[in-house]
Parts: C-alpha cells; structure tokens; sequence
C-alpha cells in the first residue's frame, strides 16, 4: 500500500534543522509517495547470480557504501537485464555532455514531480557532492525561482514539458538551444526518461529508503500529515 504525504515547505516545517548538517531540510512542498509495505522485495541474497553479486560490489564501492542501495537489490530482479542496465545508468549519470551538477538538478525535479522521495533523498545528497547548495535544492520544487540561471531556468522547463507532454514546445525547445547542442538535448531527453522510469518502478514496488538517506529528510518525512 502506498499513500501520499503533503508536505510543508523548509520554513513552514516544524524542524528549522531538519536532518543532519549539510542535508536539506527535510522534502520540499509537494506530493511525495509513501511506501508502506514493500510490495516488491529486493532479490534474495541466495537468489543473487554471480554477475549480480559482482555488480552490486562493484556499485558499492563506488558509491563508498557498506550496503546496498534498496533500488539496486531490487531491479536484480531483472537478471541478465540488471548488469547491463547498471552500467547504463552509471554511463549517463557520470559520462556524457551535459554537466554531472545539471544533470543532478534535473534529477531531482524529476523525484519532485514523480513524488519520488527514494529518488529525492538520493540525489540531493549527490547533488551537494556535484556543488548544488542546499538552498538550491530547496528552490527546485518550485515553480520559478529568482536564483536560477538562465541556463537552469531553460533545462527546468523542458523537463517539465517531458514530464507534462512527452516533448518540449516550440518555446522550449528556442530557449534550451541557446543552452544545449542537439546532442546533448537528446542526452537530456534520455536523462529525464529514465528517471521517470526508475520513479514509476520505485514507487510501485514500494523501495525502502536506506536510514542513512532517510535521515536526510528530516523530520517533515514522518511529521507531515498524510492521505490515503
């Protein structure tokens, strides 16, 4: 079962400190999805084969962790699919043209407009790694924002008409090519679709968020009221 939580913006929460130095504040306004049983479990260690053990091995060294992320454990569940898809995601996260830190914007307004709080709690912290502030961040689940560039303005609205229309309108696409060569609009595209994917398959199967990121959400994660 999932429900959704309404929450209330960073100055309006009940915590002004929400979770640990360097976090955000707890999640923007908006509606986030809240998992309540798991409906799909993470793939059984014994169920595991040897290029999935390797995989997530080689995910956590990466990502400097002692465990493994709920969203990975879960997509194992592809099979031969998840290696593959792993390095994929980890190709187009990293590699590419468009800037790591933009990347990790769009990202996060995607977690926002999918409700997708694993997605959320994740990348807000690789945001900040990538220099992304954290009053940024909290600007990201607005509409508009007086700090954001030209650039961020531009890459905002053409992932909310993806999000919106599954194209970008004539406006969008004029201003987006004062920013990004048709490459790396292509990049875009893919960027924002895939995390559509991973939000619908995060929210469906209802992934645990690790207490290491849950605690990044502060306390508007389990203060906010919620609705069926």
């Amino acid at each position: 079962m999932t429900r959704t939580v309404r929450t209330q913006s960073p100055s309006q929460s009940a915590s002004p400190g929400g979770g640990p130095a360097g976090t955000p504040r707890g999640l923007p306004a908006g509606d986030w999805h809240l998992n309540g049983a798991t409906r799909i479990a993470p793939l059984p260690r014994a169920e595991r084969s040897t290029s999935v053990r390797f995989f997530l091995k080689v995910i956590r060294k990466v990502t400097r962790e002692d465990f493994d992320y709920t969203v990975f454990t879960t997509l194992a569940r592809l099979g031969r699919i998840f290696p593959v898809h792993a390095y994929f995601v980890s190709q187009l996260l990293y590699k590419g043209r468009i800037p790591v830190a933009d990347k990790e914007r769009v990202i996060l307004r995607v977690a926002h407009r999918t409700g997708c709080a694993y997605e959320w709690a994740h990348h807000s912290v690789m945001a900040q790694d990538q220099g992304v502030t954290r009053l940024e961040i909290e600007s990201i689940a607005r509409t508009a924002d007086d700090g954001w560039t030209p650039r961020t303005r531009a890459l905002f609205a053409a992932t909310d008409d993806l999000l919106t229309d599954g194209r970008l309108t004539a406006d969008t696409w004029h201003t987006l090519r004062e920013h990004l060569d048709e490459d790396r609009i292509v990049e875009l595209c893919m960027l924002v679709g895939h995390y559509v994917m991973g939000a619908m398959i995060i929210n469906t199967s209802g992934c645990a968020i690790e207490p290491r990121y849950l605690a990044s959400l502060g306390e508007s994660w389990t203060a906010a009221p919620a609705k069926d």
